[in-house]
């Protein structure tokens, strides 16, 4: 059953209309200056508290694409919570980042923003027709990292095998009741029902499953939903971690409408952290040429994992070979191997 803060507060900021807030593209503009435009044209704006480049318009603004910096790209729409999402997966420039389930594109184009526009962002949707969405935003905003590709997220290790352990980051902005939009989709409150949730978290835990091979080893994961309902949110997360106990929950919130004052939409959001190699993606690596460094953790191979030709090179923690025998050469230079025999000499 939802548990809220404040019933009374959740119910009142979910019928009145929702705030305009607006995210900034820092590349093309600043907040003094998108402050300055708004007020020589008569419209009323303030800056979001804690939001790098938020700002909210208070009061009528007419049509949007009339405002002032909208056809320069240096703003787009965009809940104030949902801007929180980009910035807990703090991708950093030159990084390669999967933002799966991205149309209509407002996070992917924040995460491009937030890397300098140096990089990639890989945006995925199963509908080609809203990743056009994706296009033209990021045309608007003047971005030339992102990349499009129409795929079913859960199933890209299968599909592009080339693309395991090649991310630095992900960003699962995964399909949900939307309970924490009522203000702005009303209709959800007669479309969700108890058989529709586990429908949505039966998909949210197959995505989140399906995109773990994709991370390079000690990468980063967001989890996030705009949902205030906990069987799509932390109890999925706790059942996830409790599953995968390489997997580390290194940061996570729950936004509730009416919780605060201009509290936004409600959103919840988790970032994990890989602290050890998934047995599937430590084959996949060392099956390349370069090999594989294990640097830290633990690593234990499962039962139908072969070590490859490439080199591998243990620095640190433990390497559990499971009581496995493999012909294949491992370069000790710190750390611990344990657990069963190598048919070839250890350097």
């Amino acid at each position: 059953a939802l548990q809220w803060p404040d019933p009374e507060a959740f119910g009142l900021a979910c019928n009145q209309p929702p705030a305009l807030d607006l995210r900034l593209n820092l590349l093309r503009t600043t907040p003094a200056a998108a402050l300055e435009a708004f007020t020589a044209a008569g419209i009323e704006a303030a800056p979001l508290p804690d939001l790098p480049g938020g700002l909210t318009l208070l009061g009528r603004s007419g049509e949007l694409r009339a405002l002032p910096g909208y056809a320069e790209g240096q703003w787009c729409v965009q809940d104030r919570a949902a801007q929180r999402v980009g910035l807990l997966l703090a991708p950093q420039r030159g990084e390669r980042i999967l933002d799966a389930c991205a149309a209509p594109g407002g996070k992917s184009t924040h995460l491009a923003e937030l890397m300098g526009d140096q990089g990639e962002v890989w945006a995925i949707d199963r509908s080609a027709a809203r990743l056009r969405r994706v296009e033209i935003n990021g045309a608007r905003l003047g971005l030339q990292s992102i990349q499009v590709l129409a795929a079913d997220a859960s199933g890209l290790a299968e599909a592009k095998p080339e693309w395991r352990a090649s991310f630095d980051r992900i960003l699962l902005d995964a399909p949900c009741s939307g309970l924490g939009t009522l203000a702005r989709h009303g209709d959800a409150r007669w479309r969700m029902d108890p058989g529709a949730i586990e429908e949505l978290t039966a998909l949210q835990q197959q995505l989140l499953e399906g995109l773990l091979p994709l991370l390079k080893p000690g990468g980063q994961l967001v989890y996030a939903t705009c949902t205030v309902h906990p069987a799509e949110n932390g109890e999925l997360l706790a059942g996830f971690l409790a599953d995968h106990p390489g997997w580390q929950l290194q940061q996570s919130w729950q936004l509730w409408p009416g919780e605060v004052a201009g509290a936004g939409d409600g959103f919840y959001a988790a970032l994990l952290q890989q602290q050890q190699l998934h047995p599937g993606q430590l084959k996949d690596m060392v099956s390349s040429p370069g090999g594989t460094t294990i640097a830290g953790g633990t690593v234990t191979l499962g039962s139908a994992t072969a070590l490859g030709s490439g080199l591998t090179t243990l620095t640190g923690g433990t390497l559990d070979l499971n009581g496995q025998t493999f012909g294949t050469t491992i370069a000790v230079n710190g750390g611990t191997l344990t657990g069963g025999t190598l048919a070839v000499t250890q350097l």
